[in-house]
């Protein structure tokens, strides 16, 4: 009789923290960031994007658990990516 395991995804650890960037627009910009989280041990829980508009300049939020030996530093390294142009605590 075949038996099936399912197995609940791991807890993303770390802290727990709610950004909202402004960017350019550039369409590169959204990798360069998820790169640059990814590259730093960080564990995406949301991301909403949106580019630039005659409305306003492209933004998104994201949710992320950051290692702690990163956390200090998280919004001054966003900030020098290419392409964002704030970053928020939200």
């Amino acid at each position: 009789m075949p038996t099936t395991l399912t197995l609940a995804p791991p807890a993303a650890s770390g802290v727990h923290v709610r950004l909202r960037l402004s960017t350019t627009g550039e369409p590169d910009t959204l990798p360069r960031v998820l790169t640059w989280l990814r590259r730093r041990g960080c564990t995406l829980t949301r991301v909403d994007y949106a580019t630039d508009d005659r409305h306003g300049p492209g933004r998104f939020l994201l949710a992320v658990a950051v290692p702690p030996r990163h956390q200090h530093r998280l919004a001054a390294g966003l900030g020098g990516i290419v392409g964002v142009v704030d970053v928020f605590a939200d």
